[in-house]
């Protein structure tokens, strides 16, 4: 009903992969023709700038504490139409600051600058991170490992965020591995139900 601008993503423990769909989900919005800006908001155990092989020491953290502007934080990120604002310094206090009002403010900003901006948290299970800031945000993401979490986790994530009013648009399940004759079975069953 009204388009979105900024999307969280996070998932119920830690070692589900969720920042490498992220980064996935990113590059495909951004090759699309959008301008794009993922944001490491896990304070704790920060792994964009990993992911995209980038080093920078200045992020959301220096701009929260009055050290960096957002212009001197907000770095290319190597894909075309997509940068990145990494984390940062880790703090003492991350849930403190993804809190205050200085963050509310970044997110307006980033959302005024860019079509799409998409924030990586911490796991929701483990830390209150991601419900603090799910509730600034316009929807959320869940990632699942399957295989590696209960039905039950992901439940107790998706409740978590609705108790924070986050819409949550879904669950992109991580980590599956298709056998030839799965991949096999689901062929044969597309290609039968799309037969006149």
């Amino acid at each position: 009903e009204s388009p979105l601008h900024s999307i969280l993503v996070t998932s119920a423990c830690k070692g589900e992969g969720k920042s490498t769909p992220l980064v996935n989900l990113a590059c495909a919005i951004a090759a699309a023709g959008k301008r794009v800006v993922v944001v490491d908001t896990d304070l704790r155990n920060p792994s964009l700038q990993r992911i995209l092989g980038l080093k920078h020491s200045v992020g959301v953290t220096s701009v929260l504490a009055g050290e960096a502007t957002l212009d001197e934080a907000i770095k290319p990120s190597g894909h075309p139409g997509l940068t990145i604002l990494p984390s940062g310094p880790i703090p003492p206090n991350p849930a403190e600051l993804l809190h205050s009002q200085r963050m509310k403010e970044m997110i307006k900003d980033l959302e005024g600058r860019y079509d799409l901006v998409i924030f990586d948290s911490p796991p929701t299970l483990l830390v209150a991170d991601a419900m603090l800031l799910g509730g600034e945000l316009d929807a959320a993401i869940i990632v699942a490992e399957s295989g590696g979490v209960s039905r039950r986790a992901v439940q107790q994530v998706k409740e978590s965020l609705q108790l924070s009013k986050t819409r949550i648009l879904g669950v992109i399940l991580n980590k599956v591995f298709l056998t030839a004759g799965a991949y096999y079975n689901y062929y044969s069953y597309y290609k039968y139900s799309q037969t006149p």
